[in-house]
């Protein structure tokens, strides 16, 4: 799927487990318009936990929330280190069978870390963050 958060628009690929209203899923992708646009790999990883109360056979929501880590290298000698760390509530909603339309909207604190060498400073600033994710799924 494709999600915007307030650091890049993200790609990526989860997956899912479902039992009974409780699904948990896992993920990893990269940030596009760093990744590609700049030339800066800056990846990410996600786990997520939702429970639909409404899970009807063409609908789901519920709330959910995640845990998301990216990491890059902000300069090409690589001394200049930035680790995000994010902590998100909000809602799920998926429409369709076996093929899904999926959204999620999630809000909540976000860290970012930069280690500066050769001094190893090390800072950590919060701020609220959010992600917009809309993607398809496809249910085996």
């Amino acid at each position: 799927g494709l999600s915007a958060a307030r650091m890049d628009f993200f790609m990526q690929g989860n997956y899912q487990v479902q039992k009974n209203k409780l699904e948990l899923s896992a993920g990893a992708g990269a940030g596009v318009i760093r990744s590609i646009f700049q030339g800066r790999i800056f990846p990410q990883a996600t786990v997520r936990g939702s429970y639909f109360f409404v899970d009807k056979p063409a609908i789901q929501f519920g709330p959910t929330v995640s845990l998301n880590f990216a990491g890059m290298r902000l300069n090409a000698s690589n001394s200049n280190i930035h680790f995000w760390q994010q902590y998100y509530a909000g809602y799920c909603l998926t429409a369709g069978k076996r093929f899904k339309l999926v959204h999620i909207l999630e809000v909540g604190p976000m860290f970012e870390t930069y280690y500066i060498e050769p001094s190893a400073t090390r800072n950590t600033v919060g701020t609220i963050g959010y992600s917009l994710q809309v993607g398809c799924r496809y249910a085996l």
